[in-house]
């Protein structure tokens, strides 16, 4: 891959990802990483911080494992000032990954949730699973 993608990449990507970085989305992850720009903003990485913070990971993911891994997804990313306010998503909270990638003019958004992929393409924006991504970044090598 040539081009050096832009990319958001959703709270539930994220969240498996550390679970399991043998994972689908943990691949996805890191092709992001090593193939382009991963794109942040302070709502997102907000987001992904109280998610993390949830007693629930306790038993899976030590506090300190987490910590560690938001410190360096936030040291990886791209921190992109939010301006634009997008009002179309059917779930209220996911309309920051929209305007983060309109923001940072990403090329595509990795996401699990419906919501969002119901949306594909958004603007000329990809929204892809993760396995998707996946698939089309090994197409476009």
């Amino acid at each position: 891959m040539g081009v050096r993608l832009r990319v958001v990449l959703d709270t539930n990507v994220l969240v498996s990802a550390i679970l399991s970085s043998a994972s689908t989305p943990g691949l996805a992850l890191r092709l992001a990483a090593r193939n382009g720009a991963l794109l942040a903003s302070e709502a997102t990485l907000v987001e992904a911080e109280e998610i993390f913070r949830k007693p629930k990971f306790d038993g899976v993911i030590s506090p300190a494992v987490r910590a560690e891994f938001l410190v360096s997804y936030r040291e990886a990313a791209k921190l992109i000032p939010i301006v634009s306010r997008i009002e179309i998503c059917r779930d209220a909270r996911d309309n920051k990954f929209l305007d983060l990638a309109i923001d940072g003019q990403a090329d595509l958004i990795v996401t699990g949730d419906d919501d969002l992929l119901a949306l594909h393409p958004f603007r000329g924006i990809r929204i892809l699973t993760a396995q998707q991504f996946i698939a089309w970044a090994e197409q476009a090598n």
